[in-house]
């Protein structure tokens, strides 16, 4: 049976051009200057594949995008553009696009990219990259443990209620924070971010609630703090475990009272302030070891939302893993790659202690490094050797063995070159000192060292 295709452009010589060129590549085609109409006739016919121009009077390819996701999620798109960017190809792959194509293209070109549309979805290989209810704001999920997280985050959005996201480093905690301020009533106030782990200690309390002139040595003018500038709106607290004790007492008044008092200065003045914050620590192991203080833990953790390991979660790596190959391919203006059905098996057997953010940096990497148009598990094992300094990489087996196989030789081909430094083993590899930590702890148990 022939695969059926709607062309959507406002210049009718574009639509009967395409048309006309893919129905002599046996495709059945229909076409249509108004976006308008298209729901309506994707109702009246079963389409495979829309594509569609970007820049249209009535409704831009953007929307109709969106409107066919909402309501045939499993109908692939195609996105041509004259002025194609790449935040817009970006935008409509995170949308739910299958691909992004910038006019003037050839007939080869749109026929490459139609035909590789129709391999990659076919039913039986539609389990790697299926759009339906995974994309929300910047983030994708359909496991029931990111089902679970959109849900909450849209319950609580439209309140301004206090809300503490922990989960481990590199899941995406701020993103849940940016979704929270997006669909807030607070939206177009003020949403000041603080990085509390990158602050010098000295300086956080300055930053926070400003200082007075003359508060201190080189304090020549007064200067607003963040909860000032974010006064009617949100502040986000990033990495808030990190904030020293005697700080973490003075935070605690400003959520009790809405009150906040410059450096230096004898008076106080009132804030109205949405308060976001985050951690990549275990919050209740850092009360019980004295480090975070249990009454501002009680006060932050209004509404508590945990961000999930990218190990608990593995429904989601395919759907990340395809996603990030196209945005990368993008981004570089390569050519679209595919990922084998074996690197697919293999990104489901691996452990990502660095989450999503390493399993975007390894993939990244291979995109880059691939020769081929098509990524296998040898591209991948080069991502990896390739994320290290020259001079300190390591011998991957003849044998391919286990990912987690190659990880231990990597950890500890770089423990030894760094003589056992943990510090710098945990910076050259892009993972936390904990996860070292943890790595090596169960090395030993294994037997391993």
């Amino acid at each position: 049976m022939k695969k059926k295709i709607l062309v959507v452009d406002d210049e009718p010589k574009i639509g009967e051009y395409l048309t006309k060129a893919l129905k002599m590549r046996n495709f059945d085609v229909q076409s249509t200057t108004d976006g308008n109409l298209v729901l309506n006739m994707m109702k009246e016919n079963k389409f495979d594949l829309v594509i569609t121009d970007l820049k249209m009077p009535e409704i831009t390819g953007m929307e109709l995008l969106r409107k066919i996701k909402e309501e045939k999620s499993d109908v692939g798109v195609i996105v041509m553009s004259g002025y194609g960017t790449i935040e817009d190809a970006v935008e409509s792959i995170k949308v739910g696009a299958y691909d992004f194509i910038t006019k003037p293209f050839t007939i080869k070109k749109i026929t490459e990219l139609t035909k590789s549309y129709f391999k990659s979805y076919s039913k039986d290989k539609n389990r790697a990259y299926n759009t339906r209810e995974t994309h929300f704001g910047d983030m994708l999920g359909r496991s029931e443990e990111m089902k679970e997280v959109f849900s909450t985050i849209d319950h609580i959005a439209p309140t301004d209620v206090t809300v503490f996201i922990q989960g481990p480093t590199g899941t995406g905690k701020e993103m849940v924070a940016n979704a929270l301020q997006e669909r807030s009533k607070l939206k177009d106030k003020p949403y000041i971010k603080v990085n509390c782990a990158a602050l010098p200690a000295g300086l956080m309390e300055s930053e926070l609630f400003g200082h007075a002139k003359g508060a201190y040595t080189g304090a020549i003018r007064e200067r607003k703090g963040m909860f000032e500038l974010a006064d009617g709106g949100t502040i986000l607290l990033d990495e808030i475990s990190e904030m020293e004790l005697s700080l973490q007492a003075k935070l605690l008044r400003v959520l009790q009272t809405g009150e906040i008092q410059r450096i230096g200065d004898e008076s106080y003045k009132k804030v109205n302030v949405r308060v976001i914050a985050t951690t990549n620590r275990d919050i209740e192991k850092e009360i019980d070891d004295g480090n975070f203080r249990e009454d501002l833990f009680y006060r932050l953790n209004v509404v508590p939302i945990f961000l999930p390991a990218l190990d608990k979660r593995k429904d989601d790596i395919p759907l990340l893993a395809h996603y990030f190959v196209r945005r990368v391919s993008i981004k570089y203006g390569k050519p679209e790659l595919r990922l084998s059905e074996e690197v697919v098996d293999t990104l489901l057997k691996m452990s990502f202690p660095g989450n999503v953010r390493e399993l975007e940096n390894k993939l990244e990497r291979a995109v880059v490094l691939c020769k081929n148009d098509e990524i296998t598990p040898k591209d991948l094992i080069n991502a990896v050797n390739n994320s290290y300094p020259s001079s300190k990489k390591t011998q991957i087996p003849s044998t391919f063995g286990t990912i987690e196989d190659v990880e231990r030789e990597l950890i500890l081909s770089s423990l030894s070159t760094n003589d056992g430094n943990k510090a710098k083993t945990a910076n050259e590899l892009g993972i936390t000192a904990r996860t070292l930590r943890n790595k090596i702890n169960r090395y030993k148990q294994e037997g391993i060292i």
